[in-house]
């Protein structure tokens, strides 16, 4: 069964389940959302237009909150920003969430969810058998930190900003980073490997070196770097 880190998180801290949404890489598309939920649908099919639900005041803010969290930090972004980007007042916004922290708990929510699931189906998408799964990851991740607005992983700067490791927001990225590993288990489990935790975590920490060395170094090639030495203990441990 899939369990997502707002599961956990929406268990822990008694807090409604994440949106569980799919749309397509988030980098890009995450500056379109409101246009990719709606207004795509009713190009294609204008007749739809008039029976369409409008998107909940809560999907806006969140949405937008996710965007300035994403590019300029969580302490750095003020609600006064986040309200004048959505186009709501404030009490809409604290009708919804009753502090920052909980706009900023769900966006993580969000963002695991975008996240995660377009990793799964770029990956599954790129190769049709475990073992070429494990390296089309990093291809997923080379994608990724091609995109204009590549800021980094979302999760390691929510983990620095909320530093404390008891804090929800930290708790939400360590089981962000849990379940991305978790994923990568399964699939060289699946592909025979003698170890498989091991193997996951040899990988997950490649994939993490390159994701850090992509936003602090610029080094936008650096998954393909990673992926090369995957291939070494892919080998090793399936051979």
């Amino acid at each position: 069964m899939f369990f997502s880190a707002a599961d956990y998180c929406s268990r822990l801290l008694s807090r409604e389940a994440s949106f569980g949404v799919h749309y397509p890489f988030f980098d890009k598309q995450l500056s379109q959302y409101l246009r990719f939920n709606v207004n795509y649908s009713v190009y294609q099919n204008p007749g739809l237009g008039a029976n369409m639900p409008a998107l909940s005041k809560r999907d806006v803010i969140v949405s937008q909150a996710l965007k300035l969290f994403y590019r300029d930090g969580f302490n750095s972004t003020g609600v006064e920003r986040i309200i004048k980007e959505a186009g709501v007042s404030k009490k809409t916004l604290y009708n919804h969430f009753k502090s920052k922290n909980e706009l900023v708990l769900a966006t993580l929510r969000k963002r695991d969810e975008l996240f995660r699931n377009n990793l799964m189906r770029e990956t599954e998408r790129r190769a049709s058998v475990p073992r070429d799964r494990l390296l089309a990851i990093f291809d997923v991740h080379h994608q990724w930190f091609q995109e204009k607005e590549f800021s980094g992983c979302m999760f390691i700067n929510a983990s620095a900003e909320f530093s404390s490791h008891d804090d929800p927001c930290h708790m939400i990225s360590a089981e962000h980073k849990r379940l991305v590993r978790e994923y990568i288990r399964g699939q060289a489990e699946q592909a025979g490997a003698r170890d498989p935790d091991t193997l996951a975590k040899q990988l997950n920490l490649l994939l993490e070196g390159a994701i850090v060395d992509a936003h602090v170094s610029g080094n936008k090639n650096s998954a393909l770097t990673a992926k090369d030495m995957a291939v070494v203990f892919i080998e090793r441990s399936l051979d």
